[in-house]
């Protein structure tokens, strides 16, 4: 299996965005891939792009489920930027052995393109998804949308590594 990464940036008057893409993850023929879309600043996206497989692959060598060793990746690297007034959504995937898990945070999605069909592996992080809407409103989040407001600071997805300055509204 071959797999490729193409990025641009935009209208951006930087590039904040980052990937990490790996077709012999661990010397097993698996294949790991990430991409992270940087806000305020592109160290959320490049440090997640540099650590979140090694948080990802530590938890896979203790033994537990890919979709755990995900969460705990993430937890991990959010935890990780909590001194950074920058941000990051992310959406990662493993395939091995003809199976694929992923996992995102924020409005960075996985999507799998077939002959006829498209299906959605992830769940967009926004407050146009009633779940999260009413998560981050039950935090105390101010919603003027499509934004979550922090003061005078706004931001759409609704969970992100990073962002400590969102975290007490709801941006998990």
């Amino acid at each position: 299996m071959k797999a490729a990464a193409v990025s641009g940036q935009g209208r951006r008057s930087s590039m904040e965005d980052a990937h990490y893409l790996d077709e012999e993850f661990w010397q097993k023929g698996w294949i790991y891939g990430g991409i992270y879309d940087g806000h305020g600043g592109s160290f959320a996206a490049d440090y997640a792009a540099h650590y979140l497989h090694i948080r990802f692959l530590g938890g896979i060598l203790t033994g537990i489920e890919p979709e755990e060793a995900f969460r705990r990746a993430y937890l991990s690297v959010s935890q990780e930027l909590s001194t950074q007034n920058s941000g990051s959504t992310a959406v990662d995937f493993l395939i091995r052995e003809n199976e694929i898990v992923a996992a995102n945070a924020g409005d960075a999605r996985a999507i799998i393109i077939g002959k006829d069909s498209v299906v959605q592996l992830t769940t967009d992080h926004r407050v146009d998804n009633p779940q999260e809407k009413e998560r981050v409103e039950r935090a105390g989040g101010e919603i003027v949308y499509p934004y979550v407001y922090q003061g005078t600071a706004g931001m759409m997805p609704t969970r992100t590594l990073g962002d400590p300055l969102f975290k007490t509204v709801g941006v998990v």
